[in-house]
């Protein structure tokens, strides 16, 4: 028996062409990504066996290795954020540049943003900086604090301006933060390790020998297929489910990590899934007999869903089928993940990740023409305490016409857990307790600053 299965547009396999099915419950699908994303990260093996539930548990146990290795390399001694307990600060300071004539007049100042959160103190700071030939224009402070809202600005008024109520729920806040830590992600990966492979049924497991093709090069290989038959895929769920609610360390982690309540993923867990239009689900590795995986594929016996390859440092995988498709692939520390339809690409996703830089692309296209996104940062620095950097934003869109309009902005960012700047609201005045004389010099004060941008002209009152 001959297959083959190629690399990105030549990646197929013997299916007949007919639309897509959508048969499998949400549940299902998940489980199946689940899967998918470990074959798919998986890069090599120790040592290829001729027993499938071996090869099966080393897929799983190396992709446990890999993800572990990144989270330690990546998160662990990093800054670790708790917004419960910790205010934090996020600030920039950068320039704009646009070939857009109605924004040319934004390139010639530098910008100054930062907001900060302290959930303790329930209070929420925005503040404004433009500087133009290193002259201040204006610097205004916007506070949420003790349910009103209060202005301060220097350029404006000699006094804190009390808004009114602001109105927010805080409690809201606290309910999203979704507060977890290096340790949640390492429970979490260990626990489902653990689970996973004892999910394993060993009589769902066949060997047997194939010839397959990647990028027309011949191969001998081994095919290992584990069947996720109904019986099989209701017992896998059961199992991993009921494992999951009995380890409170992993359900207190899950917890931290999705931001839901234990009693929430509880409920989520045991809510019913129908069966009734299940089909059976193939996962098939493909081994060259030596040390390594180099193909696979998921799906049911008519249609393969995912297929990857894994080649000479070249990572591919392909989810969906010959109407509508994801490709990814990786090679040289470069992520490219694309949507296409009918052969058109929709949209594109690049990353290149380095030690102290990265940059991340998007592309997306459609009728009216292409818009492209595109982030560089360099020069990161991460502690215990703040994450900083310099990053390059661009923003580019060439209508139908070729007509192009972009728009860059490049700065610093920093991120950092410190005390947010305060005011004693005993000291403010109520904008609406102003008389008209104080309202005027409100009035004159602003107008300045509007005739130093060149917009005094806008402003009707």
């Amino acid at each position: 028996m001959k297959e083959e299965i190629r690399n990105n547009e030549n990646m197929e396999t013997k299916v007949e062409a007919k639309p897509k099915k959508k048969k499998t419950k949400i549940v299902l699908i998940l489980i199946l990504i689940l899967i998918a994303i470990a074959i798919g990260l998986f890069v090599g093996y120790k040592k290829v066996v001729s027993n499938p539930l071996s090869i099966y548990k080393n897929v799983i146990n190396e992709v446990y290795d890999l993800a572990n290795n990144y989270l330690e390399e990546n998160l662990k001694d990093t800054m670790d954020i708790n917004l419960q307990q910790e205010p934090v600060m996020i600030s920039s300071r950068f320039t704009i540049d646009s070939n857009v004539e109605e924004l040319a007049v934004l390139s010639d100042y530098e910008y100054e943003l930062a907001t900060g959160l302290d959930l303790e103190k329930e209070q929420i700071n925005v503040s404004f900086g433009l500087h133009n030939d290193n002259e201040q224009i204006i610097n205004l402070l916007m506070l949420f604090l003790n349910d009103h809202t209060y202005l301060k600005s220097d350029e404006l008024y000699n006094q804190v301006l009390d808004l009114g109520l602001s109105n927010l729920d805080f409690s809201e806040l606290e309910a999203v933060e979704g507060n977890y830590t290096y340790e949640d992600l390492d429970i979490i990966l260990k626990n489902m390790k653990k689970i996973l492979i004892n999910s394993l049924d060993k009589n769902k497991f066949s060997l047997s020998d194939e010839e397959i093709t990647i990028n027309e090069d011949k191969i001998k290989a081994k095919k290992f297929t584990y069947l996720l038959d109904q019986e099989n895929m209701e017992r896998t769920i059961n199992y991993i489910r009921e494992e999951i609610l009995k380890n409170e360390e992993l359900m207190t982690s899950l917890s931290n990590v999705s931001g839901l309540t234990t009693e929430e993923l509880e409920e989520g867990l045991k809510s019913e899934i129908n069966y009734d239009d299940y089909e059976d689900i193939y996962i098939h590795l493909y081994t060259n007999g030596t040390t390594k995986v180099i193909a696979g594929n998921i799906g049911t016996e008519d249609t393969n869903v995912i297929r990857f390859t894994n080649k000479d440092d070249i990572f591919d995988m392909l989810i969906g089928d010959e109407y509508t498709n994801f490709i990814v692939k990786y090679e040289n520390n470069e992520l490219e993940i694309s949507y296409n339809e009918y052969d058109e690409e929709i949209f594109n996703f690049t990353m290149i990740n380095e030690k102290s830089s990265s940059k991340i692309e998007m592309a997306m296209n459609d009728y009216s023409g292409n818009i492209n996104l595109s982030l560089e940062t360099s020069n990161l620095d991460i502690t215990e305490n703040s994450i900083s950097g310099d990053y390059i934003l661009t923003y580019q869109m060439i209508d139908y016409y070729n007509n192009e309009e972009s728009f860059t902005i490049s700065g610093d960012l920093i991120i950092s857990k410190e005390e947010l700047e305060s005011i004693d609201p005993s000291d403010s005045v109520n904008v609406e307790n102003l008389s008209d004389e104080e309202m005027n010099v409100l009035y004159e004060n602003l107008m300045n600053v509007l005739e130093k941008l060149n917009l005094s002209n806008y402003l009707e009152l």
